[in-house]
C-alpha cells in the first residue's frame, strides 16, 4: 500500500471519529497523518480536502459551544491562535479563488 493511500485512509477515519464524537481519538490519528506526510511534496492535493473538511467541522463544534454558552473571555493563547487562523485562511482563500 502507498504512503499516500495510508495517509488518506487516516484522514478518512479521523473525520468518522469526529462525526461520532470521539475527538481525541480523531486528533491523534490527524497527528499520525501529519507525521506520515512531512517532508511530502508531491503534485497531488491529497491532504487539502480533507485537512479543510476537518477543520470546518472542528471550527463549528467551536462555534457551537460559544453560541450555547454566550460571549465569554478566551485565554490569550486562544485568541492569539484564531486571528494567526483568519489570516492564513484569508490568504488562502484569497489565492484559492485568484487562480481558478
Amino acid at each position: 500500500m502507498r504512503r499516500e493511500d495510508i495517509i488518506f485512509s487516516l484522514i478518512k477515519i479521523s473525520n468518522t471519529l469526529d462525526e461520532i464524537g470521539l475527538f481525541q481519538h480523531a486528533d491523534k490519528l490527524d497527528d499520525c497523518s501529519s507525521k506520515a506526510n512531512e517532508g511530502h511534496h508531491g503534485e497531488d492535493s491529497y491532504m487539502f480536502k480533507p485537512q479543510v473538511s476537518s477543520s470546518i467541522k472542528r471550527l463549528q463544534r467551536i462555534l457551537s459551544e460559544l453560541e450555547k454558552d454566550g460571549e465569554r473571555k478566551m485565554p490569550d493563547w486562544m485568541e492569539s491562535y484564531m486571528s494567526t487562523i483568519d489570516d492564513r485562511v484569508t490568504s488562502i482563500h484569497d489565492a484559492f479563488f485568484e487562480r481558478y
